[in-house]
């Protein structure tokens, strides 16, 4: 495969006009179909909580602010997904023409902004849920710790995005003095590690709750839920 194709309308890894095989196959209605499908459930769920929070109960509070404002990055998230198939996404590098992957490149950079918003926004309104839900000094000590370092941790991300994709695009994409790749995967195990942390944060509240034991494993698999 040439790592740096000349011409804007080649096509990576094709010299001799020959395609391997399969190369027509791809995965552009599979990303579409689960996108669609999932953001509807969430669309069910978030509207089902702006129900009972705002109307039955009439109790809104800052984690389901929070909540709504973290579904709107993902629903902008998961349509920037659906359009990124137009650049490429999908299907094999070498189906699509150099200048439509360097448009989808870019589109790419805007995929992952929301990601980090929507990611570290769903994390902060679980924060901001244990808060309401455990009023504790240790608990919300713990909690404002979170979510301090979440938003730090958001900008840093956004901004190191920012500053690393304008370096990729201006030297080209193949010939970028940065490893994207190894970016990718710092960030990953960032939200990885937080993701863990905030979910073991509430379970030894909830096994101290005096509740009958299908109670309590029913709000074990309710958090659970909401942690995947």
């Amino acid at each position: 495969m040439d790592p740096s194709p000349s011409g804007n309308d080649a096509r990576v890894g094709i010299t001799d006009g020959v395609l391997p095989e399969n190369s027509h196959e791809n995965l552009v209605d599979l990303i579409i179909g689960v996108t669609s499908a999932l953001l509807a459930v969430t669309t069910i769920f978030v509207a089902l909580r702006i129900y009972v929070r705002a109307f039955l109960i009439k109790k809104w509070r800052a984690d389901d602010t929070m909540l709504v404002c973290s579904f709107f990055a993902v629903v902008f998230h998961d349509t920037m997904i659906c359009l990124g198939t137009r650049f490429g996404l999908g299907k094999h590098v070498w189906m699509t023409p150099i200048k439509t992957i360097i448009k989808g490149q870019k589109l790419a950079m805007s995929i992952i902004m929301l990601y980090n918003i929507a990611f570290i926004s769903i994390k902060i309104a679980f924060l901001l849920q244990y808060r309401r839900v455990f009023p504790l000094p240790k608990v919300e000590l713990l909690c404002n710790i979170g979510i301090a370092f979440l938003v730090v941790f958001g900008l840093s991300t956004l901004i190191s995005a920012g500053v690393t994709y304008d370096i990729i695009f201006r030297n080209n994409y193949w010939n970028s003095p940065i490893n994207i790749l190894g970016w990718w995967l710092a960030n990953a195990s960032l939200h990885l590690v937080t993701d863990i942390l905030i979910f073991i944060l509430p379970l030894p509240l909830l096994g101290m709750l005096k509740l009958h034991k299908p109670q309590k494993l029913a709000l074990f698999a309710s958090f659970s839920l909401g942690f995947l």
